[in-house]
């Protein structure tokens, strides 16, 4: 494979982290905003830890999309 090829690659998979991980922090948002009008005291704790682990997994996936983004040059 080219060298052309592979940074082709590389972005469009650094794009597709990024766009799935702002899902997941958007998702994990509208979770939590969901917490607020939870009664039950076992559905608080469970909505606020379903809410922080998606808010996790997207911040990750964007940082990882974000590290992938930049080229060769720019990680030196």
């Amino acid at each position: 494979m080219s060298d052309d090829q592979q940074q082709m690659h590389r972005r469009r998979d650094a794009e597709t982290l990024k766009i799935i991980g702002g899902f997941f922090a958007i998702l994990a948002v509208l979770v939590l905003i969901g917490v607020i009008w939870h009664d039950s005291g076992e559905g608080l704790a469970v909505g606020i830890g379903a809410g922080v682990i998606l808010l996790l997994i997207g911040l990750v996936s964007v940082r990882i999309g974000m590290h992938l983004g930049r080229g060769p040059k720019q990680q030196g």
